[in-house]
């Protein structure tokens, strides 16, 4: 969550598709790939990604976050 808005981003970096982590002591996505970088949102931070990170759909219902459905 950041700034009490919540996201669901694809773990797929934009550059040549390997898994992006989360670094938590630099708050940032990183790909140990390349060395794309992304903040909080999946901004491209650094390092050769063409584009941010995909948003996936996510939905609330209740106590239920769901992610990657049509809603």
């Amino acid at each position: 969550m950041h700034s009490g808005t919540l996201y669901a981003l694809s773990p797929v970096c934009t550059h040549l598709g390997c898994l992006v982590n989360w670094n938590y002591l630099k708050g940032e996505f990183q790909c140990p790939c390349h060395g794309g970088r992304y903040d909080i949102k999946g901004r491209v931070i650094g390092g050769p990604p063409p584009r941010p990170l995909t948003r996936l759909p996510l939905k609330i219902e209740g106590e239920k976050v769901l992610v990657g459905l049509k809603v």
